[in-house]
């Protein structure tokens, strides 16, 4: 472990001595080993042990991916395998990712988080900010129907964070922010999937009349940015990134189907997917989420209004009949096509074929029909080809809904041959998913 910083030698001592002597109490006090005993025991030598690694080691400006969390963990690798530790093994790997999530979940107080910029300086009137008020425009990182996300830096451990602010206003957009608010404290209570964005907490300020979440700070944008980017009037350049970051879509959307206790997205597209450390694709903006596995077919929200986007959304959705996590790999299959081909040529975003959004919901559900004569004709869509004859075979078999057609499962997805080259990882093993994502990244 080398220090970075050139404070005197007798201020770093007393501060390790500090550190060990917290880490030495909390430890000691520890009712359980469970993770719920160690969040509550931990927490706060976690959190010393963060200021600790801002303080010595953290220097501004060292990179869009400048992380404390990740940065404690490799101080931790370093010093486990300079002490003669073996690489490797399920112990290790168990009590790495247990040590992942207490730092994670002590890397925020709610006290100490303020506006930031892009190059992470306090914006102006950040002293005088709190929740409810609107952040300054140079931390706003998106704003949509139900709220504002801002980039946010807590003060003490210099870690970056996203943060949704939302109002609760009644109605549809109070459903749906208190669906997200549910997601997330659900989500909070197991282990965090790579392929899914990290929830660190939630607030509710109910005298201010709203909440935030606070998450996983991810500097490369959205997915639909990223598509953007490669359009231009000479063509589309597909992403160097695109194969694993639909491999890590999927990863992400297999977890909260099979290992989150049974979560359907209903919102899956572009906008929906932030591009983070390691330029990892993770799922984001679980307003629309159903936590459970099946649904009736009622509409959650509004008795006019379905879960979803109409261009990504699936046909039984919007016919109120039941589904499953077929409606999700459906719009898994809709991002694929607009991920591979840039989207329609005339249209000013990166949007797949869709019906007049403004009419009737029954219009929108032949969207599958005009995904799958974009297909097999491009040039009269002005759409550009898939890749690969298996590249437009996965998404005919995620979106075709003709009568007979058979659906597919997570495992079809996974021995499908346009995905065999990303050698994914087994299912219900996040920390086997690390492990396959630090190979990818090497």
């Amino acid at each position: 472990m080398q220090r970075t910083s050139s404070g005197p030698p007798a201020r770093f001592r007393a501060r390790v001595k500090e550190l060990a002597d917290a880490l030495g109490s909390a430890a000691g006090s520890s009712p359980g080993t469970t993770d719920e005993d160690l969040q509550a025991g931990l927490r706060s030598a976690a959190r010393k042990a963060l200021v600790f690694v801002a303080d010595f080691a953290w220097q501004e400006g060292t990179g869009p991916e400048s992380d404390t969390v990740a940065l404690a963990i490799q101080w931790t690798r370093n010093f486990f395998f300079g002490m003669g530790g073996a690489r490797g093994g399920e112990p290790q790997r168990q009590s790495m990712s247990r040590l992942e999530r207490v730092l994670a979940l002590a890397s925020d107080d709610a006290g100490d988080l303020v506006p930031v910029d892009r190059r992470g300086r306090e914006v102006d009137l950040a002293a005088n900010w709190s929740p409810g008020v609107r952040p300054p425009r140079s931390a706003l990182l998106g704003e949509g129907a139900y709220g504002v996300v801002w980039r946010a830096r807590d003060r003490s451990t210099k870690q970056l964070f996203a943060v949704k602010q939302m109002s609760l206003p009644g109605g549809v957009n109070n459903a749906v922010t208190e669906r997200e608010l549910s997601v997330a404290e659900h989500l909070l209570a197991r282990v965090a999937h790579p392929c899914v964005v990290r929830l660190l907490s939630t607030h509710r300020h109910t005298h201010l009349n709203c909440c935030s979440l606070v998450m996983e700070f991810c500097y490369y944008g959205d997915l639909h940015g990223q598509i953007a980017a490669g359009r231009s009037w000479q063509g589309y350049q597909t992403p160097r990134r695109a194969l694993p970051w639909l491999a890590q879509i999927f990863l992400g959307l297999e977890y909260l189907h099979l290992d989150a206790g049974g979560m359907l997205v209903r919102d899956v597209k572009p906008q929906n997917v932030v591009i983070g450390r390691g330029m990892v694709a993770k799922l984001t903006d679980f307003g629309m989420s159903r936590l459970a596995a099946t649904s009736d077919g009622a509409y959650s929200f509004h008795p006019c209004v379905p879960p979803g986007s109409p261009h990504f959304v699936a046909p039984e959705v919007l016919q109120g009949c039941g589904y499953d996590y077929h409606a999700d790999l459906y719009s898994l299959g809709v991002l694929a096509w607009v991920l591979f081909t840039g989207g329609l040529r005339n249209a000013e975003e990166p949007l797949p074929p869709c019906a007049d959004p403004g009419r009737a919901n029954q219009g929108l559900t032949r969207n599958w029909e005009l995904l799958k004569a974009a297909i097999s004709a491009p040039e009269s869509w002005g759409a550009r080809p898939l890749p690969s004859a298996d590249a437009k075979d996965l998404v005919l078999r995620l979106t075709d809904r003709s009568s007979g057609h058979p659906w597919v499962s997570h495992q079809d997805v996974r021995e499908h041959p346009f995905l065999h080259g990303a050698e994914l990882p087994a299912q219900g093993d996040t920390a086997a998913v690390t492990e396959w994502l630090e190979r990818y990244n090497a």
